[in-house]
Parts: C-alpha cells; structure tokens; sequence
C-alpha cells in the first residue's frame, strides 16, 4: 500500500540520518495503526472542530484546521494542517502544507512540501523540496533528503541536507551537515554551531560569515 511505501521510504531515510556521525540520529516515530480508512470525499476537520483519536487516511484532500487530539497518518494527493495535532504526522502526497501546529514530530514524502508553522518535534523529509518559512519554528532537528532545500525559519537543533540546492537565509541553534551541489546564502542566514559541508567547490569564507564554530569541507564528490 502506498502508507506502507511511506513508512519504508522515512525509515530509510532515517537509517541514512544515523549512519552520519556528524549529527544525532532522529528519534523514531510510533508505527502506524491499521486498516487505513479509504475516503473519495476527503477528510476535513473544521475550525473550532476537535477530532479524538488517530487519523488513518487514504484520501483525495486532507485538511485539519481544527484540532486533532492524536497522531495523523495519511496519503492524499494534498494535505492542510492549518490547525493543531497533538501527536506525530506521517504524510505522503504531492503537496504537504503546514502553517498551524504540530505538538510532536513530523514527517514527511512528497513533491513539495512547506512548513511556516510550529513542530514540537523532530521534521524528516524526502521528496522534492522542503521549505521552511519565516514563521516555521522546528523545536528539533530537521533532516532534508530533497532536490532543494529553502529555510528562513528556526531549527532548534541541527540541520541536515543531502540534496541539489540548499538555500539558507533562516537560523540554526546547533550544527548543520550539508551535501549539496550547491549552497546559497541569503541575508539572515546564521547556523550556531559547527558546518559539516560538500558541494562542488569550496567556500569556507561564506560560511564563516554565518557560523558559530568550525567550518569543515569535504572533498568527497556530490553524486549525481
């Protein structure tokens, strides 16, 4: 099923996340429940709306602007969290939005995917490109294995990326592990701890402007 496939592609990219010494592991999120519910309406909880208990969904659209008290699993070709969840996400879809809240971790496998809101937890994505807006505050860490990453947000731990291009304007409050074709700083950009990086060229110079530790390169080539 494609929730099964979901699961298998974050916990291979998880594996990946832990055998890179440079940064912890991310904490593994509970397993999914099942049967999943098929729906060819879509699911929607509404504002103001509280909603008990898990969410096991195959839909065309989710949408949770109200709240929901437990954890949400879904496939859907869109998924809309502009209100709260109180446990973990799990999405697979083509667009995945959050601007509301989510209490624990959140992950992630989709084309694009876009969080300006608030996660309590540790973020892991795959997919095409993740990007945190200016009001996105990840309290954990944020693990990126997308074709571009754009963050203007706060990660309160480190940051990592393997991918195209990432694109650094935001804050990181501890270290930053980058493989990247290329990386582009914007104003803003500012990473606490130490920068683990590889790109086709060198440029430490540019990141010492933006770190607060050690600047490291590897001349291990990017894969194509």
């Amino acid at each position: 099923t494609r929730l099964g496939l979901l699961v298998v592609l974050l916990t291979l990219a998880t594996a990946v996340s832990a055998r890179d010494r440079r940064v912890p592991p991310v904490t593994e999120p509970p397993e999914p429940p099942s049967p999943p519910e098929l729906s060819v309406k879509g699911f929607t909880i509404r504002p103001g709306e509280t909603h008990k208990g898990n969410v096991v969904q195959f839909a065309p659209s989710i949408a949770i602007e109200g709240t929901l008290d437990g954890d949400l699993y879904v496939t859907a070709q869109t998924v809309s969290i502009s209100g709260v969840v109180t446990g973990d996400v799990f999405a697979a879809g083509s667009q995945v939005d959050v601007t509301g809240e989510i209490k624990k971790s959140f992950r992630a496998a989709a084309a694009n995917v876009t969080v300006d809101g608030t996660i309590g937890d540790n973020v892991l994505v795959t997919g095409g490109s993740l990007i945190l807006g200016s009001k996105a505050h990840i309290h954990g860490s944020v693990s990126a294995y997308t074709g571009q990453l754009t963050h203007h947000g706060v990660v309160g731990g480190s940051l990592t990326f393997t991918g195209g291009t990432a694109i650094l304007g935001g804050k990181v409050l501890e270290d930053a592990a980058l493989t990247a074709d290329a990386i582009e700083i914007e104003p803003g950009a500012r990473i606490e701890g130490d920068i683990d990086y590889s790109t086709r060229k060198p440029m430490d110079d540019e990141l010492r402007v933006i770190a607060g530790g050690e600047v490291s390169y590897s001349e291990s080539p990017v894969e194509q």
